[in-house]
């Protein structure tokens, strides 16, 4: 599988200032993409394989800081993929029609 697979969406109750802070939450975590925001409380965090993501997302779910819950969402990229080759399609078939 494809590592947009096996991505999630992180957020925290405070500020992010390292990578190596998240990836010490989790032993799964691969790789972490913090944004270019210094003031940020998200990544996003991917793992080796779905299996993996899935017992992060667990692990993940359990860990409070500063007594509040880490927010984690799958990303799912395949409904974004296809919702833009709907869009596309739908171009084509104005295009054509348009044409005629």
């Amino acid at each position: 599988m494809g590592k947009e697979t096996a991505r999630l969406y992180v957020r925290f109750p405070v500020k992010i200032n390292e990578e190596l802070e998240v990836k010490n939450l989790c032993s799964y975590i691969e790789a972490v993409h913090l944004p270019r925001q210094k003031s940020a409380r998200w990544c996003i965090v991917d793992f080796k394989s779905s299996e993996q993501r899935q017992e992060g997302i667990q692990i993940l779910k359990q860990i409070k800081i500063k007594g509040k819950y880490l927010i984690v969402k799958s990303m799912n990229c395949k409904s974004k993929l296809q919702k833009s080759q709907k869009k596309s399609d739908c171009v084509d078939s104005v295009q054509e029609l348009l044409k005629i």
